[in-house]
Parts: structure tokens; sequence; C-alpha cells
């Protein structure tokens, strides 16, 4: 994946590849990420949506807590 995307950014010899093709590339490779982040939530009945919820909950909680530090 950094491969790829180290291609695409051109920080990396493409090998022939268009952007197009290196972004085709890019884009299974990620759907290939989330479909084994499915497979697993599947497994261990974990609810996706609630823990997205969760996590912006505590990001917001954690920039406010920076954000007064911050100005301190």
């Amino acid at each position: 994946m950094v491969k790829r995307i180290m291609q695409y950014q051109n920080q990396r010899h493409a090998g022939g590849l268009s952007k197009k093709e290196i972004k085709a590339h890019i884009a299974d490779e990620l759907a290939d990420i989330f479909a084994e982040v499915l497979f697993i939530a599947n497994e261990l009945d974990i609810d996706l949506e609630k823990a997205w919820a969760d996590m912006i909950i505590s990001d917001k909680k954690k920039i406010s807590t920076r954000s007064k530090k911050a100005k301190k």
C-alpha cells in the first residue's frame, strides 16, 4: 500500500503504471482492508457505528482538553 501511495505522489518510480492504474491498485487494497475490518467486526459482534460515534466523542474531548491546556 505504501509503495503505491508513494508512486501516486511521485515519491517512487511508478514502474510504467499510469496515475489511473496506481489509483486503481490503491482502491483495491483499501477495499480489501475495509472488507477485513467488516469481517472482524462481524466475527466479534462489534457495532462499528457505535465504535465510530464513540471515537468521535473521544476525539472531541481530547481536542477540547488540549485546547484548554494550550491556552494556559
